[in-house]
């Protein structure tokens, strides 16, 4: 849970981790991800040079204007989720409304993903010696994430009751992956955010 809200981890972890961002920092159409590192490689076991290149093809893959209208959409969402959740008089209209401010905000580049640290998933110790997961299985969740957003309602169906499974006390059920599920089992606390 955070700030109220279920969660299976990659996808509020990843808007935390780039933010939202412009399609300034990234190229091409979303595609397909790829890192030159073996996907058979243990993330646990990687070197430091390892690291830094599946960080930067990650970052890049990130970076992509398929990503990046993923990554707009889920901050629309969760705009509307923390209002929802923190505001117990906001309309249906506030909700909808705040999603798409977020949405126009984020991808006119008001957050950057391009700007500063945006890859604090990948330091050391997001890969601790418990961590089985390889890098294949890194991959396979990162390549996800824009598929995603086709599970997320469009800011003019959200409603209070649509971001709560109790009728409007929190809001729940963000959507998760097989894929990122898997990850998050074999290297546990990979999502965690950083302070």
């Amino acid at each position: 849970m955070v700030c109220g809200i279920k969660t299976s981890g990659i996808f509020v972890a990843l808007l935390a981790v780039v933010g939202c961002g412009s399609s300034n920092g990234g190229g091409g159409g979303g595609g397909s991800f790829n890192t030159s590192v073996s996907g058979n490689k243990s993330l646990s076991s990687l070197s430091d040079a390892d690291k830094a290149q599946l960080c930067k093809d990650v970052d890049t893959f990130l970076k992509t204007p398929a990503v990046v209208t993923s990554q707009c959409k889920l901050a629309g969402f969760l705009a509307a989720a923390l209002v929802a959740g923190f505001d117990d008089n906001a309309t249906d209209a506030m909700l909808k409304t705040t999603c798409s401010q977020a949405i126009t905000s984020c991808t006119s580049g008001g957050g950057d993903a391009s700007s500063g640290d945006s890859m604090n998933m990948c330091t050391t110790d997001k890969f601790p010696s418990t961590c089985t997961a390889t890098v294949a299985e890194l991959s396979a969740c990162i390549q996800d994430f824009p598929k995603v957003s086709d599970k997320i309602p469009d800011c003019n169906s959200i409603t209070r009751a649509s971001l709560s499974a109790d009728g409007g006390g929190g809001p729940t059920g963000m959507p998760s992956t097989t894929a990122c599920d898997t990850l998050s089992t074999k290297c546990p606390g990979i999502f965690d955010q950083q302070n």
